[in-house]
């Protein structure tokens, strides 16, 4: 089986829910104690043998590209300075991986997003990489997934496990128990509901932000009937996927944060904050004397 060389990371969305810190900042790069968020994302790109990031981004989202840039102003000015060492894992990065930028005309949904990156990636199986969703995992989660693909020679999804009342705000997985795997976490897809309502699913998995996809999947794009708004759903997609071909999901031994909300962004923070040994012991004793 070929090696997956490419992932798509769609950063085409508003950000709106941070506003109005994202008005001038793209959410991407909103950080997690000193890094933006994207960063960690595509580091679990390289770690995983990936090695080309296409963004989908819109022309009000120059600063990413900026970001990973190491020709910019900023970038002379450090190293007039002597401080250029400061940004030596993000030279290291950019070293490792070709970002190329591919613009959404419109934003119409994360199925859309995913169709503009057709010509990009080809025919070859591709990553998806939702910059929403942080995990922090040994092996990393994709490339843990990518050993499953190998494995089993079908599209993976990563799974989550979410509480009953937030399960409507993700597309959830119903999955076969009666197939089992000799993986630990690797279960069949049996059908996907996006975002439904609460007393709809039993299930308690929902799709974490990673995808293993083959090139099929732009077919399913584009046959797909648009929704509210004239939006494009990638689960129409997967489910053409996990009726047509077949689909595993796959629970990794990481630590999930859905950082696209406030409380899951703070909770980020918290998380990898206490993972440096710099902050985490006046970070610990500050949240416990803390009083509001």
């Amino acid at each position: 089986m070929k090696k997956i060389n490419k992932a798509v990371i769609p950063v085409a969305g508003l950000g709106t829910r941070f506003l109005p810190a994202t008005k001038a900042i793209p959410k991407e790069l909103l950080p997690i104690v000193d890094k933006p968020a994207l960063q960690y994302v595509i580091e679990e790109a390289i770690a995983s043998g990936i090695t080309e990031i296409i963004l989908i981004t819109n022309p009000l989202k120059d600063l990413i590209q900026e970001h990973f840039s190491s020709a910019t102003l900023y970038d002379r000015i450090l190293k007039d300075r002597g401080k250029h060492p400061i940004l030596r894992d993000l030279y290291d990065l950019n070293a490792k991986i070709n970002i190329t930028s591919v613009y959404q005309d419109k934003p119409l949904g994360l199925g859309d997003a995913i169709l503009t990156a057709k010509e990009a990636v080809g025919d070859e199986w591709f990553v998806v990489l939702l910059p929403d969703m942080l995990v922090d995992s040994k092996p990393p989660c994709t490339a843990q997934m990518i050993n499953v693909w190998k494995e089993t020679g079908k599209a993976v999804i990563s799974a989550g496990h979410a509480k009953k009342e937030v399960i409507s705000q993700y597309g959830v997985i119903d999955i076969d128990r009666s197939i089992k795997f000799n993986t630990t976490g690797v279960h069949k897809v049996s059908r996907l509901v996006e975002k439904p309502k609460p007393d709809e699913v039993q299930s308690d998995l929902f799709i974490a932000g990673r995808y293993i996809l083959p090139p099929t999947t732009f077919n399913y794009l584009e046959e797909a009937k648009p929704g509210s708004g004239g939006e494009i759903q990638l689960t129409d997609a997967l489910i053409e996927i996990v009726k047509n071909d077949g689909m595993i999901a796959y629970e990794s031994n990481g630590i999930l944060h859905d950082i696209g909300d406030k409380l899951g962004y703070l909770k980020a923070n918290l998380y990898y904050g206490m993972k440096r040994e710099n902050l985490k012991d006046e970070l610990f004793d500050y949240i416990n004397t803390m009083k509001i």
